[in-house]
């Protein structure tokens, strides 16, 4: 299990990604990162969901692992939230900055590289 920050730069916001083999154990890091108590119906294998952490809203994203369907849809949901919170609205104008969002998210979900300390960036 292990949790991913991942930064975007241009739209500055902040997502987590958690990876987690089962919902307890997401439920689990949700609680020790986040000091987070979700309920979730058991049959759930992925979740995106905004939690406040030091002031600013954090989109949390999990998908059980070894889905990329899952991680696809969950990121989706992750950039509804963070382009919608700013007033973009998907249409053909802004279709490019959806899609971009999304394929950053994916990228940086499906990257080695790893982060665990969680670290809040002002935005």
């Amino acid at each position: 299990m292990s949790i991913k920050q991942i930064f975007d730069p241009i739209f500055t916001q902040n997502y987590y990604y958690i990876k987690a083999k089962s919902l307890t154990a997401y439920h689990r890091e949700l609680k020790k990162e986040f000091d987070f108590v979700a309920v979730d119906a058991p049959s759930v294998t992925g979740k995106f969901r905004v939690i406040e952490k030091e002031g600013q809203s954090i989109g949390v994203i999990w998908a059980i692992e070894g889905r990329l369907d899952i991680v696809a849809h969950e990121c989706l949901h992750a950039t509804f939230w963070g382009l919608c919170r700013r007033g973009l609205n998907l249409n053909e104008e802004s279709e490019e900055a959806f899609c971009y969002v999304l394929q950053f998210l994916i990228k940086e979900i499906l990257s080695n590289k790893t982060d665990n300390r969680i670290k809040i960036r002002r935005v």
